[in-house]
């Protein structure tokens, strides 16, 4: 049976990153945690414009895509 990759996408803080933490042990999945934050200008806009890409993240989220993602914080809605 093959794992389930995960990723834990968020900003680095401990209680947006704890709750994901969470959901992915009742899950029985170990992620990856992957802390991420905004480049100029994105990260002075509103993450529900739509405006990011791939290069809007430091550092840069490139595949292999895992098969689960969690993500919790403003930052890390596009991703």
């Amino acid at each position: 049976m093959k794992t389930l990759q995960c990723w834990v996408i968020t900003e680095g803080i401990a209680g947006t990153e704890n709750q994901c933490l969470g959901v992915a042990e009742a899950l029985g999945v170990e992620p990856v945690v992957k802390r991420i934050g905004l480049r100029g200008p994105w990260k002075f806009f509103s993450p529900y414009l739509g405006f990011e890409c791939a290069c809007t993240f430091e550092p840069k989220l490139h595949g292999p895509w895992p098969d689960l993602l969690l993500a919790s914080g403003r930052k890390s809605i596009a991703a």
